[in-house]
């Protein structure tokens, strides 16, 4: 968006009333998926209106990131840990099922 996409953009918030005089800020965030990569982006931005009616942007922030535990060596190791957790819980329920039809 250049700026004059992004003056336009505020322009119409204006004519529509979502953005009044009393109005004192707007946070946006959204987050974007680029499937050639497979990264997110997570952005968030906060626009504010002076008490004079001057549209400033104040914040923005841009993080990209992969959501899967599998792309992170901690990640990587909680997933064995759960792995292992789920393996014994299922042997557990296994002999429990067994020894209850032995008797």
């Amino acid at each position: 968006m250049t700026g004059e996409q992004f003056l336009q953009e505020i322009k119409d918030l204006k004519d529509g009333d979502y953005l009044a005089d009393s109005t004192r800020a707007i946070i946006v965030s959204f987050t974007s998926y680029h499937a050639p990569t497979e990264y997110f982006t997570q952005v968030t931005g906060l626009i504010e209106q002076s008490a004079s009616g001057f549209i400033v942007p104040t914040y923005l922030q841009i993080i990209p990131f992969k959501p899967w535990l599998e792309n992170s060596s901690n990640g990587f190791v909680s997933i064995l840990i759960l792995r292992g957790l789920f393996l014994i819980f299922a042997l557990i329920t296994i002999l429990a099922t067994l020894v209850s039809n032995l008797t």
